[in-house]
């Protein structure tokens, strides 16, 4: 059954395709809308819940998945610092039932807050990571993930973006399985659940390792990471990682009309960027004499292809972020991956050609961000700007601490009342 649908409705379904019995979560801009839209969904077996934060969200989520139960949790990139505490510790402890942790990233802030890459975390854990690169992607990966978690039994990432989360397509959906009675499996393993000694935990970190390596055989044999080459070995060879590969089929598109050959590009498209694809990357390089990597963000790829050509001996040059090339700011698109490769090339584009690709806030009329009509903050600035003028004094003599989300709209006009923005609470 075909249907229109968001990146975050494809994820929402892949979870209920691959049978998850538990979602939780916490809303936050670009992730909210994966379990909003399950909640007025008439489903048996499954249940979904806003938790009281992210920590509680994964939490919930790990519960169920240590009873032998498929599990996901949503957030966005901030909310995982909220939850990282209980991740590193079940990520040493594993899985019993695929746990997956969807997590929506904000190059751009679009949606506010810090530009965090969320693949730092899953780094520091040891845990394997998909990016989608469509929204159709998003949709079979999100059912993916589950079997990749019980096959390695590890929790598993699934990152995506602000424009992937929001973006619709038509998908193909399955029509959704109807679920067993589920009877829940109760392990009582203190070398495995509890953390009371150093040697269980370093034990724990050990099986972890190796939980990531086994991971790294499972995805080359999926042939989640697609690597192809140049009939002619020493051109350019591309990296791409998560959404940018999707940015990089509309730049080649456009270089087709300024002389690019495709069939002179060797292209590694990387679905799981963690853990690293240490063996398609070789390949690369070793027919490539210059590598230029398109990823959103930190240089997390970047930065290990280079010590894969350390280890090598690459004579080539690797160019990216590390070198100055592309910023570690802000989100990639058309302008960034077609300016990347046209310079790897060497093609000579029109002046003013990728000037011109203009962003949808260059486009959109200018006006000031404010609160819906009828908020209720809208009363406490009120209230507050009261109060203020009450005692005499000046709004620039009183620092009217702020905090995120739509609270910070008080900034603006026609409050002009919070000074500050720090997190939650």
């Amino acid at each position: 059954m075909k249907k229109l649908i968001t990146g975050n409705e494809a994820v929402a379904l892949g979870a209920l395709k691959a049978g998850v019995r538990c979602v939780s979560g916490y809303p936050g801009t670009p992730s909210t809308g994966a379990l909003a839209s399950l909640i007025p969904m008439d489903l048996k077996g499954t249940h979904v819940e806003w938790s009281t934060n992210e920590k509680v969200a994964f939490e919930i989520a790990a519960g169920v998945s240590w009873t032998g139960q498929r599990a996901m949790c949503t957030m966005k990139m901030s909310g995982v610092n909220v939850a990282y505490d209980s991740l590193a510790a079940v990520a040493y402890s594993g899985v019993i039932g695929g746990l997956v942790v969807y997590v929506a990233d904000d190059p751009g802030v679009s949606a506010g807050c810090c530009e965090q890459d969320s693949r730092g975390f899953a780094l520091m854990s040891d845990l394997p990571v998909l990016e989608p690169a469509t929204v159709a992607e998003a949709y079979e990966l999100a059912c993916y993930a589950f079997e990749l978690s019980e096959q390695t039994k590890s929790p598993v990432f699934l990152r995506s973006v602000t424009p992937l989360a929001n973006s619709y397509a038509t998908v193909d959906v399955a029509e959704l399985p109807e679920l067993p009675q589920a009877e829940p499996v109760l392990v009582r393993d203190i070398e495995r659940f509890t953390k009371a000694g150093a040697v269980i935990a370093m034990n724990q970190h050990r099986d972890l390792i190796c939980r990531l390596d086994l991971s790294e055989g499972i995805i080359r044999s999926k042939g989640l990471n697609r690597l192809s080459l140049s009939e002619q070995p020493g051109g350019l060879g591309l990296i791409s990682a998560g959404i940018v590969s999707a940015y990089l089929d509309e730049g080649l598109e456009l270089l087709e009309r300024y002389g690019l050959k495709r069939e002179e590009l060797s292209i590694l498209r990387v679905t799981a960027t963690n853990p690293f694809p240490a063996k398609e990357v070789r390949a690369l390089l070793q027919h490539s004499s210059t590598i230029l990597v398109l990823e959103e963000l930190e240089p997390h790829l970047e930065r290990s292809v280079y010590v894969e050509a350390q280890k090598m001996g690459y004579q080539g040059a690797i160019t990216g972020k590390l070198d100055g090339l592309f910023s570690r700011v802000g989100e990639y698109g058309l302008a960034q991956v077609a300016g990347g490769v046209a310079r790897g090339m060497g093609i000579v584009l029109p002046d003013g050609l990728l000037e011109g690709v203009r962003s949808g806030e260059e486009l959109a009329v200018p006006r000031p961000i404010t609160v819906c009509a009828g908020c209720p903050h809208r009363g406490t600035y009120m209230a507050i700007n009261q109060a203020i003028r009450k005692l005499r004094l000046k709004p620039e003599q009183v620092v009217v601490t702020g905090d995120i989300g739509c609270t910070i709209l008080g900034m603006n006009p026609p409050f002009n009342t919070v000074w500050t923005e720090v997190s939650v609470g």
